[in-house]
C-alpha cells in the first residue's frame, strides 16, 4: 500500500484530481506535481508521451471540475 501524506493523499500527486494511472505516471514523470504546473501545461499535454487525444481531453475536463470558479 502506498505511503499517504497527513491529509491522506499519495505525495506527489495533486490533490482532488481523478485520473487514471497512466496519467498520474505521465504527470509525475514530467514533474507536474501542482495545479498550477498542470494548468500551465493543459494546452499541450498531448506533446507528452503516453497522453493522446482522449486522455489529454480527460485531464482538462478533470482539471475544470477541480478548479474552484474566479470570482469578479
Amino acid at each position: 500500500m502506498p505511503r499517504l501524506d497527513e491529509h491522506g493523499n499519495r505525495p506527489g500527486l495533486i490533490k482532488d484530481l481523478c485520473l487514471p494511472p497512466k496519467a498520474w505516471y505521465v504527470l509525475r514523470r514530467e514533474n507536474i506535481t501542482t495545479m498550477s504546473k498542470l494548468r500551465a501545461v493543459a494546452a499541450r499535454l498531448e506533446r507528452f508521451d503516453g497522453i493522446g487525444s482522449k486522455l489529454a481531453q480527460a485531464i482538462r475536463a478533470e482539471l475544470t471540475r477541480a478548479t474552484p470558479p474566479e470570482s469578479d
